[in-house]
């Protein structure tokens, strides 16, 4: 289809394709290493605090130690937001023949980055420790991601602040009647629904597919 071509990419050869690739996967690997990294730091404190439980107040501990669990399982939607938009400015960067390819590029991406950075890093953070089920464990670390990632993602699309600002404006225009200086063409762009954005819609599905499996 002529509207799926990126004309002005079309002028790129094929090498030059393959090293903007290898060169931007080389970055979101540096990326995870860096999301890796803060897991790691956090899974020190954690086990630093579960050592001190064992001298103090055991309870206190282990509710400190779940809501550490709480925050992180935050912080790695955090930071598979950031991934998003660093994949989203290094599949430009890559210079597609197609937006087809330009959103398939983006959403097998992230979903292998998003998908390392939610399951695969706690497993490795938590490798050679033997209480997986105790607080802050592998196991409590997996649920909370889980249960983040279901329902944030719905919530980030249902409760997008830039959209609840279209529909004040909507009623503002609605209640000013035929005084409504807009022209059509704003008036369609007010009137449109939130974007679609496949790509995400794809990685969140199969992250969640990958972590429940």
């Amino acid at each position: 289809e002529p509207t799926d071509v990126y004309w002005e990419n079309l002028s790129v050869k094929t090498i030059e394709r393959v090293k903007r690739g290898f060169y931007t996967n080389l970055i979101a690997f540096g990326c995870l290493i860096v999301a890796f990294g803060i897991n790691l730091g956090l899974s020190f404190i954690k086990e630093a605090i579960d050592n001190d439980s064992n001298t103090g107040d055991t309870s206190f501990e282990s509710f400190l130690i779940r809501t550490l669990s709480i925050l992180t399982s935050f912080f790695v939607v955090i930071i598979n937001v950031t991934l998003g938009r660093i994949i989203r400015v290094l599949a430009t960067y890559e210079k597609h023949e197609t937006y087809s390819k330009y959103h398939l590029s983006v959403a097998v991406k992230l979903t292998i980055a998003m998908f390392i950075n939610t399951g695969i890093s706690p497993l490795f953070v938590n490798f050679g420790r033997e209480n997986w089920f105790d607080a802050g464990g592998l196991m409590v670390d997996i649920f909370f991601n889980t249960l983040t990632i279901s329902f944030i993602s719905p919530l980030v699309y249902l409760l997008n602040p830039i959209y609840f600002i279209k529909l004040c404006r909507r009623i503002s225009e609605k209640k000013k009647g035929d005084k409504s200086k807009l022209t059509q063409r704003q008036a369609n762009a007010l009137f449109e629904g939130p974007p679609l954005d496949m790509a995400q819609r794809y990685a969140n599905t199969m992250l969640l597919f990958c972590m429940v499996v």
